[in-house]
């Protein structure tokens, strides 16, 4: 397990850089076993370094693709989180912290699913323009965006036949969402699509009234 003041959600790309004398004996552990993954948990309380934290109960595995030394003696990391999990018990920290966890399913869909596909199609559309428009106000180009592009444009949409596909495109628009560790701490805890996309309106809503906040000028 790998506790961090952060949330990664499923398809973020990870890059960690390795000192603590603890994670670097995990980074020792995994490199000697045949499955280069571990499970990362939002720090809830206290902090990254040294233990003594309280931690979340949802996180997300993280599969390791690079993990090369450091001239220091330790490591970076570079992977990809993959699916969500749920922590069933802690043990105690040896001298890494070690729990048994288990794997979450994809959010299921209620209801018709070319309906949940318009309503991520819709809020992709109003995602974009948000952070557009909070490029605009900080001075900041943005480079072309792809994937929110095409989640915007509906057309994913027309293959999305399972919840594991619509699951996977709700997730690419998180990662393009501008909000903080608790929001996305909150989605991951989300118990199917119906309530991630509530959350998801919610923490939208919140962008548009920090834009609109923002807008005003200054008083002289």
């Amino acid at each position: 397990m790998f506790p961090l003041s952060g949330v990664f959600v499923p398809g973020d790309v990870v890059s960690l850089r390795v000192f603590e004398p603890r994670y670097v004996a995990m980074c020792k552990d995994l490199l000697a076993g045949d499955d280069m993954v571990f499970a990362s948990v939002m720090i809830t309380a206290g902090s990254e370094v040294g233990g003594h934290d309280r931690r979340g109960d949802t996180g997300t595995f993280v599969a390791i693709e690079q993990m090369f030394a450091t001239d220091d003696g330790g490591y970076m990391l570079l992977g990809r989180a993959g699916s969500r999990c749920e922590i069933r018990e802690w043990f105690p920290d040896d001298p890494y912290p070690i729990a048994d966890v288990y794997e979450i399913s994809p959010l299921a869909t209620s209801g018709s699913r070319e309906a949940m596909c318009e309503r991520i199609t819709v809020l992709s559309q109003r995602n974009r323009s948000l952070v557009y428009q909070l490029a605009e106000q900080r001075g900041i180009t943005m480079k072309p965006m792809v994937e929110l592009t095409q989640l915007a444009s509906g057309q994913w949409g027309l293959d999305a036949r399972t919840d594991e596909m619509i699951d996977a495109s709700f997730w690419s628009l998180i990662r393009h969402t501008p909000c903080g560790p608790q929001d996305r701490y909150a989605l991951l805890r989300a118990t199917d699509m119906n309530e991630a996309i509530t959350i998801l309106d919610r923490i939208l809503e919140h962008v548009a009234e920090l834009i609109a906040f923002q807008s005003f000028p200054p008083e002289q």
